[in-house]
């Protein structure tokens, strides 16, 4: 896995300097009609089609690659085939916990690009698929539909809470402590490390494996899925849960109550804000918010106007 996920992070092809994935696949796939025989244009034609969605022509692509034994390349086609009858269908269902206790799950990234890095502290190549990671997540740090976390193939949680620390991880490590046993490694069929696994925002699983330089394309691709209609309807209220202690993130803004007077706004919080419920009013229909806030900085109490079955 090693030389491989170097050879993906590492190898670039003129062609991929185009701006636009989508367009790149089809520019690249007539000159692929012109020289059907160039290695270079074949894989990263192929490439493309996995990350557009352009499923059959990834497979013909990967078999073309497999059949023709291109040097570097076939063990990845070979891994790539295995994936892909899983691409372009609902995601795999999983649920753990992080290092802190708090429990990941599918349910809770409705409507958001869930990028998930599958990884061993012990694993030196591991570590250098970090920083292309950590440019991600500096691109969309604030942006409310894209969220990532990391899933350790490892049995120390001390190891991993160390590794976090010194690499400076801002983002969720799931810990199952089962190793390779890990539920949600075999759930995605993970066969080695460093691994990702892409879900876009209806739940759609649209990449498993080595990434390299398909990271930006992949990720491009699915974030440009969340279209016009969707940002619109930011301004609905949508809470999904964070925690064990009833802590919730506003996937969508808010508008926190005065508790004094129900029709006065005292607060608006933004996508990623982190609200603790209290319980509802059913006089009222509205719940108890304890939220930081914006304005103030500090932690203040409102109430949220929705129905108690909105919170998932």
């Amino acid at each position: 896995m090693k030389n491989l996920f170097l050879i993906l992070s590492l190898t670039g092809f003129a062609c991929a300097a185009f701006a636009d994935p989508h367009r790149d696949f089809f520019e690249i796939k007539k000159q692929v009609a012109a020289s059907a025989e160039d290695p270079n244009l074949r894989v990263r034609c192929t490439q493309l089609a996995l990350v557009t969605g352009n499923y059959k022509d990834a497979e013909e692509g990967l078999q073309w690659i497999r059949t023709n034994h291109l040097p570097d390349w076939s063990e990845w086609a070979t891994t790539q085939t295995k994936y892909l009858p899983m691409l372009g269908k609902p995601a795999p269902d999983f649920q753990g916990k992080d290092l802190d206790g708090w429990t990941i799950k599918r349910g809770d990234f409705e409507g958001r690009v869930v990028l998930i890095h599958f990884w061993s502290v012990v694993d030196g190549l591991s570590q250098e698929s970090l920083p292309p990671l950590m440019e991600i997540v500096r691109k969309y740090k604030n942006n409310p539909f894209f969220t990532i976390f990391s899933v350790s193939v490892d049995k120390d949680p001390g190891a991993v809470k160390q590794t976090v620390g010194l690499q400076k991880i801002t983002w969720p490590q799931m810990f199952e402590g089962e190793g390779w046993n890990s539920p949600t490694a075999k759930a995605f069929q993970i066969q080695g490390t460093p691994a990702l696994a892409l879900i876009d925002s209806d739940g759609i699983l649209r990449f498993v494996g080595s990434l390299g330089q398909m990271l930006n394309d992949v990720v491009e691709v699915a974030m440009g899925h969340i279209d016009d209609k969707q940002k619109a309807a930011a301004s609905d209220v949508r809470l999904t849960p964070r925690s064990k202690d009833n802590k919730v993130f506003c996937v969508r803004s808010v508008e926190v109550y005065s508790p004094q007077n129900h029709a006065k706004v005292q607060s608006k919080l933004k996508p990623g804000a982190l609200l603790t419920l209290g319980k509802p009013d059913p006089a009222t229909g509205m719940i108890t918010a304890f939220y930081d806030d914006p304005e103030t900085g500090r932690s203040a109490e409102g109430l949220i106007r929705m129905p108690a079955e909105s919170v998932k």
